[in-house]
């Protein structure tokens, strides 16, 4: 089985089992909302990006910028967040997808096994009972 049943919690568990060189478990998308939510704090930490800082044309005292300067680049940082956040929920809903889409193939294989486990043991007694 491709499951990972010594790990603690369900987020944890796709990191170590990503680790190992594993499949990851089955864990739903809510589950991850405190994963988005640790990227969203994360990118606040990260500096700015060239583009989004501006140099002042006028030169202010002690290069100090203008407020509605500093609000500007803080909603422009909150907008690329969002894209972020939502870019990240919709990848972790393509994962859950294929991770719901390979265990029904592994449940289609197991049945597969059985159906033919149970016709050769059928062919076996036919040919008992021809001797």
């Amino acid at each position: 089985s491709r499951r990972n049943p010594s790990a603690g919690s369900k987020e944890t568990s796709i990191a170590v089992a990503a680790e190992a060189g594993t499949a990851p478990r089955k864990v739903k998308v809510e589950e991850n909302v405190s994963a988005c939510n640790y990227f969203y704090k994360m990118s606040k930490k990260i500096p700015p990006t060239a583009s989004s800082t501006s140099t002042p044309s006028s030169s202010l005292p002690g290069g100090q910028r203008p407020i509605h300067t500093m609000l500007q680049q803080e909603k422009e940082k909150e907008k690329i967040t969002e894209v972020s956040i939502q870019t990240m929920m919709q990848i972790l809903q393509n994962m859950q997808t294929k991770i719901d889409k390979i265990d029904n193939i592994e449940k289609n294989t197991e049945n597969t096994e059985k159906r033919t486990e149970n016709m050769e043991k059928r062919m076996e007694n036919m040919e008992k009972g021809m001797e």
